[in-house]
């Protein structure tokens, strides 16, 4: 009889293609609530699972039992469509599952649920029962504290908001302090005020989340008014322009623009570029800043070509890519961004020409303000702090902040002596040398630990060689020693 019950709940499964929210099943009931706009909606597939249920039960007496074993198991897919199945064999009388709810709650907060409680919140979620929101709000533990919520966790969370919780109490009792790194990388919310849209209202709010299940891993947006008009979309369903409008409300400050999710959004749209509606695209491009359309096209390459011919940027894709392929190798043991730059430094007054020196020394405003908001952790992305990295060394090579360079080897931010090293050739090298020699023995007077300081320096010493046609530093030392007394001056070719 148990083979003979499992078997119905396989058959529900193989029609689980069709249901329209089968691509994101474990949160199917979020998308659901958005649809309802305040009815009770059922279940899209609720004719087809209601008819596995009524052969279910000519085989078993008691089919709930068997539904709740199924989602206990092993077998994720079974797990679900068994947590639809029992929401709809409940959907007359939600109370049953609301009393689950309540022996979930009543076993204490700070604990990882299991499998099969987390199966039961989903499955009570589809029933949009006002009791089940309030009885998903336990600080429960998340299972990864270092990586992006799975869907269960999502799900949970996000019903809180669809409930009608405040967003700003959510942000702050949602989850244990242990969490809080896991539940920032995965969620960004912006709490939408009256001079955002005239309907906007306690509780109006703009929030993009990400949830794993599995392998994969998708974006979602979640938009609530001050009149309680909610809604839940995945990404690749929202229009190129309403997403970069929104994306850029959300992503409001440097900080949240090297927040991860940012970073995933942008990365759909680089991927799915040929797939856009390029008239809508452009519709959103042609409203954003200039600072915002450099700052897209480091994360999404391929809307470079298309951003420097609409938006009057030449050069913009080439420098783009030219800067994406010597960031520096992050394997160990790889090659650093200021050698891979200093081997095709060839290229690099081509690149400056077309792009133009001016609109580099703006280009590289934007990305290292934005580089200097970068914090490492689990909620950020690192990209725009390495393409920051090999924007600077491009600058030094290109000879466009010797200046600034002059006043940042008096602090202590070795890559700024790398990039002293890699500057065009000087009329008078020895007082580039000097600098780096005098930076050199103060370093390595000092009682602390300065070993990255020091190779940073030598790294610099040997690029100043190589680049004013040495061989190598103890050459260069040779040739730009003062003349001995009575020895005829020596006189420098031009351009050394």
């Amino acid at each position: 009889m148990e083979e003979e019950a499992r078997a119905r709940i396989r058959s529900a499964r193989a029609a689980c293609p069709d249901c329209p929210y089968h691509s994101v099943c474990p949160l199917a009931p979020l998308l659901l609530h958005s649809e309802a706009r305040g009815r009770r909606l059922a279940h899209p597939h609720a004719d087809v699972l209601q008819a596995e249920l009524a052969r279910l039960e000519r085989v078993t007496p008691q089919p709930e039992r068997v539904l709740l074993e199924a989602m206990g198991g092993d077998d994720p897919g079974l797990a679900l469509v068994s947590g639809c199945m029992l929401a709809v064999h409940v959907w007359d009388r939600p109370e049953r599952l609301v009393r689950l709810l309540e022996g979930i709650l009543a076993k204490g907060e700070q604990r990882t649920l299991s499998r099969l409680e987390e199966h039961i919140q989903r499955a009570a979620s589809f029933l949009q029962h006002p009791a089940v929101p309030p009885l998903l709000r336990g600080r429960f533990r998340l299972r990864r504290p270092e990586r992006e919520v799975t869907a269960f966790e999502a799900l949970r969370l996000v019903m809180r908001l669809v409930g009608g919780e405040v967003p700003g109490v959510w942000w702050d009792e949602a989850v244990c302090d242990e969490d809080r790194a896991s539940f920032e990388a995965s969620f960004v919310l912006r709490e939408k005020t009256g001079l955002d849209d005239s309907s906007c209202g306690l509780g109006a709010m703009d929030l993009f989340f990400s949830a794993r299940a599995d392998a994969r891993s998708a974006v979602f947006y979640y938009r609530r008014d001050g009149s309680g008009k909610q809604a839940i979309v995945p990404i690749e369903s929202i229009r190129p322009d309403s997403l970069l409008r929104r994306l850029f409300k959300v992503f409001n400050t440097d900080r949240r623009k090297t927040h991860r999710l940012f970073a995933k959004i942008a990365r759909f749209l680089n991927n799915e570029f040929r797939n856009l509606d390029k008239r809508m695209l452009w519709e959103g491009l042609k409203r954003l800043e200039r600072e915002q359309q450099i700052v897209l096209t480091l994360y999404a390459p391929r809307l470079g070509k298309y951003i420097e011919k609409r938006a009057g940027l030449p050069g913009l894709y080439r420098l783009t890519k030219f800067l994406h392929r010597n960031l520096s190798d992050k394997e160990p043991g790889g090659l650093p961004s200021h050698r891979k730059l200093f081997e095709q430094r060839g290229q690099i007054e081509g690149i400056l020409e077309v792009y133009g020196k001016e609109a580099f020394r703006e280009f590289g405003k934007h990305v290292f303000r934005i580089a200097e908001a970068y914090r490492p952790g689990p909620a950020s992305t690192e990209l725009i702090f390495r393409v920051a990295e090999a924007a600077y060394f491009l600058t030094a090579l290109g000879g466009l902040n010797a200046a600034g360079l002059e006043l940042s080897i008096g602090g202590r931010n070795p890559l700024a002596y790398i990039a002293y090293g890699l500057q065009p050739p000087a009329r008078n090298p020895l007082r580039r040398l000097r600098r780096l020699e005098q930076a050199r023995e103060r370093f390595a007077a000092e009682e602390r630990d300065n070993t990255a300081l020091l190779e940073a320096i030598d790294q610099g010493l040997a690029y100043m060689a190589w680049i004013h046609g040495h061989a190598d530093v103890e050459q260069m030392r040779a040739a730009l020693a003062p003349p001995a007394a009575g020895a005829p001056a020596r006189h420098e070719p031009p351009g050394r």
